[in-house]
């Protein structure tokens, strides 16, 4: 085995590696396993801490939990808070066993004995005495007691323990993970130690076995050299080694003897291959010179072909002259060129730089032209070669520029080419074949030009019928549609393309769209099959994908006195149609509305008028007309509030107000117009709370409610669902009704809308509630949705913005600046003292300016921006309170806070324009202001309620 390695080198070198390989891997395998065994420590340590950090973080959110319900059951005396907390302290009790089994350091036994002691206290003497305190009524003796036992402070102490505790088991857990990553550290440098000593192990070896085998290669090299130049070799060594060294060194010796015995013959033989390949050399250059001029011939038919592709294959000018440009050049072998067309002054050139374009198309009509129009002939120009066409050349040398004319088939000149050659001249024979090719270009920009003109009528057309809004159709006397118009496909609601088909095929597509199908065919094939028709045109209704209506005429087209077809003009009268519906629906609905009441009153006051009645009588004739006339005044109000809302001038005081008292007063109204309907209110949320306007949100539900008792003649339940979702508050008001069919649901909130139904048109109504409730909603930025099946009653969903409410309970520890500063600019002291009070009592930071160029100084320094500003507009300084306004809009970061005015003068429309969030006239009360500050701070946002207890830890947002 030991000496089949000395004659391998091979594998003395697979030997070294192994063994090498061998004590790498052994050592990575003692490393993994005691790396393995390393996390597994971590990991069980590091799961015993998350164990005790997860049972503290319970605790503290048990007692948290306890104490927030034994404060509400202290505010409120509600019964089921004190089952909650009993819940909780059974919680506790499982929390504070599962830490005491956990428990292993003294800072765990002294956290248990501090968690024993205050849940001995608290659950066995404070509770029991404060319900005792809260049973009796004896408030006062409950405030002493808290007092004296200082139960504040010592919650307050219980929870800084619970944090403690709990930053001590983080800091643990942190100290353990940094532990291991020092160690897990130090194995990867042991790793990486041991890696670098095996390496320079290796590394050793290797050049010790290359050393071994540089000498001998390099002498084998030397000796290869020599033979190749021929010299003499001396004695060749390193032969009696066994590896492959000593094999190659006696394969050279041997070779050395055969190439010494056969030099003479190769002598011989290589002189007369020499002659030989002499002979070869001479014919090789006849048949290149032959292949050389075969392969310049193929190469000019092959750019003849390449030019005529390029002339037959565009009706695109530029490209055209592109391609003419570029072919051509190299057809002749131009080393630059370039045509322009005369009329335009189109042109396109290859090798040219801009200002040589530009000077060719400035001079073209006093150099070239004058010759070309004389002589009509193609001429060639000599002259010396600029600096630019010679390059790095420094020697004289000549171009040749071919200036070639272009005719058209009238014999007017519409093109002119130029080619440059430089150092090559021209000969009379290329001459003639330019002249041939410029025929060619001749016909191709004929036929472009004919293209041209008929594509710019045919486009001209086109556009013009695209741009009617009526779909428009040209049929031929075959009865294919040639042509049709964009509009056609928008008013049917066909895609794809309606022409070149004949027309009963564009008639079948049309099937199931449109109500008089068989009609409107019927029409259309008796004007193609001109049939004697009784009107020239036809009204059709389109069922998908929307309803319209469309009013088809035709006109006959006639060339040269004879008919070629027929001209078919579908015009969109929908909202023609609609207007006169609704306009017929209107009068309808308003005259019996109206004279309705307007019957009962006239007819009960002529009674009241002209016979003696008895008290009671007249009581109820004076009661029904005073209903019929609130009746009356509201169809007129629905009328006014209709005609406001479409001309925008209706207007909305908002506040932030709760629905529940607005919906309970509609159902108290309602109650007194039924007696066999049953008024439910289901409120799942605490929040109800939006911004919107009282009276304006009365008559919205007022509409829905009514509508719910008088589309259910025989009674039932309305239920009313009060309930949150994402960030709305949702009112769902249900009837047992009588339903809605489902194609009315899309035109319910229509104005005059109503369902054409006789259950529903003997109920009455203007078809006005729905579309004012939409309305309101709208302006309150919310939406009105329903569901419904007939005979299975409505259900109408009511969505607004959700606003949760800010209350305060002040006491020593409250922060006033929670509520933000605001910045005051009046002139006038007395008033400005009067509102910096105000808003300092409400919990604002005030800072006032009696010039607004200091006021707007200061804001922009402030390293925390205002969030209010009371600006008035009449200062007396330069600077009014307007400039004042715009500079601030200016400002990106003050733009956006808000700002409010407060002046004598009344001009609340600039005061929109210019974004401000309120406008106040003078007088007014001061709270007004605060107010309006707070609303709009509610509205956006800028604070969270305060929760029960107030203090710097318990504010909140909610």
């Amino acid at each position: 085995m030991i000496q089949a390695t000395k004659k391998n080198l091979h594998r003395q070198m697979i030997g070294m590696l192994s063994v090498v390989t061998i004590l790498i891997l052994m050592a990575s395998i003692i490393f993994h396993y005691y790396g393995l065994a390393h996390d597994k420590q971590f990991e069980e340590r590091n799961n015993y801490l998350k164990e005790k950090e997860t049972a503290a973080t319970h605790l503290e959110k048990a007692f948290n939990r306890v104490f927030f319900e034994a404060r509400g059951y202290i505010a409120f005396q509600q019964i089921e808070m004190l089952d909650e907390i009993d819940k909780q302290r059974v919680n506790v009790d499982s929390i504070i066993y599962q830490l005491n089994n956990n428990a292993d350091s003294n800072q765990d036994y002294l956290f248990l004995s501090q968690v024993t002691d205050f849940y001995n206290y608290y659950f066995q003497e404070l509770l029991p005495n404060a319900k005792l305190y809260i049973e009796e009524g004896q408030f006062e003796e409950l405030h002493n007691f808290a007092a004296e036992e200082q139960a504040t402070i010592k919650v307050n102490e219980f929870q800084h323990t619970l944090s403690t505790y709990y930053d001590y088991i983080n800091q643990e857990v942190v100290e353990h993970f940094h532990l291991y990553a020092k160690e897990k550290a130090n194995l990867r440098w042991i790793f990486i130690i041991f890696n670098t000593l095996m390496m320079l192990i290796i590394l050793m070896l290797t050049r010790r076995m290359f050393v071994r085998l540089e000498k001998p290669i390099q002498h084998l090299a030397t000796v290869a050299e020599k033979i190749s130049d021929g010299k003499e070799v001396g004695v060749i060594e390193n032969v009696e080694r066994q590896d492959e060294i000593g094999v190659l060194s006696r394969s050279f010796q041997k070779m050395l003897i055969n190439v010494q015995q056969n030099e003479q013959e190769l002598v011989a033989q290589n002189e007369e291959l020499i002659a030989q390949q002499d002979e070869l050399q001479a014919q090789q250059i006849e048949l290149q010179e032959a292949l050389k001029y075969k392969e310049e011939n193929e190469r000019i038919l092959k750019r003849r072909n390449e030019l005529v592709n390029a002339l037959s294959n565009t009706l695109d000018r530029k490209e055209l002259l592109n391609g003419f440009i570029y072919n051509m050049a190299k057809l002749i072998d131009a080393d630059k060129g370039m045509i322009v067309l005369l009329d335009n002054r189109d042109y396109a050139s290859i090798g040219v730089c801009d200002n040589g374009i530009q000077q060719f198309l400035r001079d073209v009509d006093k150099s070239f032209l004058v010759r070309l129009k004389e002589t009509k002939r193609p001429f060639i120009l000599e002259r010396e070669s600029s600096t630019d066409e010679k390059g790095y050349f420094t020697e004289f040398m000549k171009s040749f520029d071919i200036i070639i004319p272009v005719f058209s088939t009238d014999k007017e000149m519409t093109a002119v080419m130029v080619y440059t050659r430089i150092g090559k001249r021209y000969t009379d024979n290329e001459l003639v074949e330019f002249e041939g090719l410029a025929k060619e270009l001749s016909l191709s920009l004929d036929k472009i030009k004919s293209y041209e003109e008929t594509e710019s009528q045919r486009r001209l057309t086109k556009e013009i019928i695209d741009t009617l809004r009526e779909g428009v159709q040209l049929v031929d006397e075959d009865g294919t549609i040639l042509q049709s118009n964009v509009q056609l496909s928008k008013l049917l609601g066909v895609e794809g393309s309606q022409s070149q088909i004949p027309l009963s095929q564009w008639l079948g597509h049309l099937s199931g769209r449109i109500k008089q199908e068989k009609e409107l065919h019927q029409f259309m094939m008796n004007i193609h099959n001109r049939n004697i028709i009784e009107a020239d045109s036809f009204i059709y209704e389109i069922i998908e994908p929307k309803r319209s209506v469309i009013k088809l005429y035709y006109e006959p087209l006639y060339r040269n006195n004879k008919k070629i077809g027929s001209v078919f003009v579908h015009q969109d009268i929908t909202k023609q149609y609609e207007i006169d519906q609704m306009k017929s629906e209107f009068v309808s609905t308003v005259s019996h509305e109206l004279r309705t009441p307007l019957s009962s009153i006239l007819g009960f006051s002529e009674v009241l008028l002209h016979k003696e009645l008895k008290p009671e009588r007249q009581q109820k004739y004076l009661t029904t007309i005073h209903q019929e006339s609130k009746r009356l005044t509201a169809l007129i109000n629905d009328f006014l509030d209709v005609q406001r809302m479409e001309s925008g001038n209706q207007t909305y005081e908002k506040n932030y107000c709760d629905v529940i008292p607005i919906i309970q007063r509609v159902i108290e109204a309602q109650k007194v117009n039924t007696d066999i309907h049953q008024f439910k209110i289901k409120q799942e949320t605490d929040y109800s709370k939006i911004l919107g306007d009282k009276d304006k949100l009365y008559q919205a539900f007022n509409n829905v409610i009514a509508n719910a008792v008088k589309y259910s003649p025989n009674g039932g339940c309305v239920t009313i669902t009060v309930y949150e979702k994402e960030t709305n508050l949702n009112i769902d008001i249900k009837d047992e009704g009588l339903g809605i069919p489902k194609e009315a649901v899309p035109k319910l909130f229509k104005k005059f809308y109503r369902v054409d139904n006789s259950d529903r048109r003997k109920i009455g109504g203007t078809g006005l509630g729905l579309s004012i409730v939409k309305e309101i909603l709208k302006a309150h930025e919310g939406d009105i949705t329903v569901q419904s099946e007939p005979q299975s009653g409505s259900t109408f969903s009511l969505y607004f913005p959700l606003v949760k409410s800010l209350n305060w309970i002040k006491d020593e520890s409250f922060n006033q600046s929670i509520l933000g500063t605001v910045v005051i600019i009046e002139d006038d002291l007395s008033l400005g003292s009067l509102l910096q009070n105000e808003l300092l009592d409400t919990g604002f930071n005030v800072k006032y300016y009696q010039s607004g160029k200091e006021a707007i100084k200061d804001m922009k320094a402030m390293n925390d921006k205002p969030g209010a500003i009371v600006i008035d507009i009449m200062l007396s300084e330069d600077v009014n309170g307007w400039e004042i306004i715009t500079s601030l809009k200016k400002d990106e970061r003050l733009k956006d806070i808000p700002i409010f005015i407060s002046s004598a003068l009344d001009d609340t429309e600039k005061g929109k324009k210019l974004g401000v969030s309120n406008y106040l006239v003078k007088p007014y009360e001061p709270s007004k202001l605060s107010k309006a500050i707070l609303q709009t701070f509610l509205k956006n946002d800028s604070f969270g309620q305060v929760l029960f207890p107030v203090n710097k830890s318990s504010v909140v947002k909610s």
